[in-house]
Parts: C-alpha cells; structure tokens; sequence
C-alpha cells in the first residue's frame, strides 16, 4: 500500500522556494526464505577412517532437521520526503521506518550432545526501526567545472521483542544467554566478563584470593558475591552500529573527475584484532603491535603483562 501528496498541488505556498516536495506514506508484507534449499533436511557427510589397513568409509551427522521450517515475514511501516529546492540545486530525501520481523531464520546454538553445534529454526520476533537522511547539493556548475556534494546518515535501533516464550517465575520471558540473544536487547551483541584492570604490585594479597599475581588481568565480579562464574558476565556493547554516515564531494573539470569519500560508523563495539597477545604457539613466536603492558617499573592498567615479562619473571627465556 503506497500513498503520495505531491508540491505541485494547486494549494500548496512555497512553491518558489521547493521546486520538488512529496510526502510519501507505505505499509508492506514482505516474506523471505533466507536459506538454501533442502535445508529443512537432515544430512549426513563423509566421514571414512582407517583401521590398520583397511579403509572404512562411514557418515555422521551433519545437519539436524526442521520440518517446519518456514518463511520469515515482515510488516513494515515506512514515511518520508523527498524535496528539492532552488530548482533542484539541493535535494534529498528523510525516511522514517519500522519493521517488524516474526519467525526469524536463524542459526539456534545447540548442546555439543548431538554431535551438531546449531540447528536453523523459525524463532521470536524483532524489531528493527530508523531514521535515513540523505541529500546533495550541486554548490558549483558551469560549463567547464562542477562541484557536487552528497551526504547520508542513517540511525538505527533493533531489539529482540520475543524468543521461545518461555516465561520465568516472575512471568518474564527468558533469555537465550548460550546464543547471547536478550529480550529487550540488538540481535547482535557482545556478551562476556568485564575487563577491570591489572593486579598492582600492592595487590598481591587481594590477587591470591583470586587465583592470581600482579601483572595479570582483573576481571570484574559484576554482581558482587566474591566469586567470578558464568553470573558476572554482561553485556558489552553491540555488534551492528547505531549511526552510519558517509560525505562524498565530486570535483569535476571537463573530462577529470576526483571523487573522495568519508564514511564512519558509531554506536559498534567489535574485536580488535590487532590488539591481540598471541605471545608463543605451537613453538612460533608471533609479532604484536606496542601496547602500554604491564610491568614492575610501569604498573599500567591499560594491558596485563606481555608473554615477554611473564617468561622472564618465570625464569623462562620466551
């Protein structure tokens, strides 16, 4: 269902300044299948073995089943305008919208039990809503020049509205922490133990409770009962940005053109990997990038000690 009111109606007032404007209103059911086929299926893959001489060719597991697997379907709520001004000079377009998804495809993680690590099913419902703002300004044309600028930016907000429907005592929805998906919550997060510092030297009798020595890395005890388990994990930020930006400006001189364009995301917590300590595997020492580590005559709090000073302090040549 689409609807459109147009700037070029007789009773509209500022037709001078907007050469374009239309306001635009739609609702839509959409499916999708997002998966491949025979994916409703269990399958087996190869698996051979050899016992002594004999080669036995044999099949295990590889896919559980879903007979009902079906489609995913979303109902999505979307309002905008489209507008030019001073003959076009500058013109864009703001978007409005709401969706929401029932019976998602996704990749469930299951117990190691099965031989199976995940299973795809039909599960919960989201939302995913946002604001998308983009325009372009033609600042300089003439015959042999022209300088054209264009920006978006798009905020975005998704949740998870239900999962399973398993209801606790309280009569809340239960969360599926194995997977990392809360109700409330983005669909993509990251879930785990907080980072608390370094053990200072000064702290070596409050680290032995913990099982641990100065230099190494503190975890937080979230909830505050003196333990560290599986209850002090939080969550962390989320792995889908909030905002998504991107500025390009087009310089053009007869038949040269330069283009360059700035783009960022905030709002996206994600692993770095180039901050990762490998230290020595497998007999192979891997290079790392310089990080504020922790030693005895630099009790930083920023990066638990090196693989480097923990050899050397072990009486280990790394």
């Amino acid at each position: 269902m689409y609807m459109k009111i147009c700037a070029n109606e007789q009773f509209f007032p500022w037709k001078d300044l907007f050469s374009e404007l239309k306001l635009r209103a739609s609702w839509g059911l959409n499916g999708n299948q997002a998966v491949g086929a025979y994916e409703s299926i269990s399958r087996l893959s190869q698996k051979n073995m050899v016992a002594l001489n004999t080669s036995l060719p044999g099949y295990i597991p590889s896919k559980l089943g879903s007979n009902n697997l079906g489609w995913e379907s979303s109902r999505t709520l979307n309002m905008g305008v489209d507008f030019g001004m001073l003959k076009n000079r500058i013109a864009g377009s703001i978007n409005l919208y709401k969706t929401n998804t029932n019976d998602l495809l996704l990749n469930r993680t299951i117990s190691l039990i099965h031989g199976i690590t995940s299973i795809t099913q039909n599960i919960g419902e989201t939302e995913n809503k946002g604001l998308e703002f983009s325009v372009i300004s033609r600042n300089i044309v003439t015959e042999n020049f022209k300088w054209v600028t264009s920006g978006n930016i798009s905020f975005v907000k998704n949740k998870i509205i239900s999962l399973y429907g398993d209801l606790d005592e309280e009569g809340n929805e239960t969360d599926d922490i194995v997977n990392s998906w809360f109700i409330g919550e983005p669909i993509s997060t990251n879930y785990g133990y907080v980072f608390d510092g370094v053990w200072q030297l000064d702290e070596a009798t409050q680290a032995a409770a913990w099982g641990s020595e100065p230099g190494y890395i503190k975890i937080k005890d979230v909830n505050g009962d003196g333990a560290l388990d599986a209850d002090d994990r939080q969550l962390i930020g989320q792995r889908d940005p909030k905002v998504i930006w991107g500025l390009t400006n087009s310089f053009s001189y007869r038949n040269f053109t330069l283009d360059f364009l700035i783009h960022g995301v905030q709002g996206v917590t994600k692993h770095n990997y180039l901050m990762s300590d490998l230290g020595v595997t497998a007999g192979v020492r891997h290079n790392t990038t310089i990080k504020n580590w922790w030693t005895p005559n630099n009790p930083s709090n920023d990066f638990y000690m090196n693989h480097v000073d923990a050899f050397r302090m072990a009486g280990i040549e790394a």
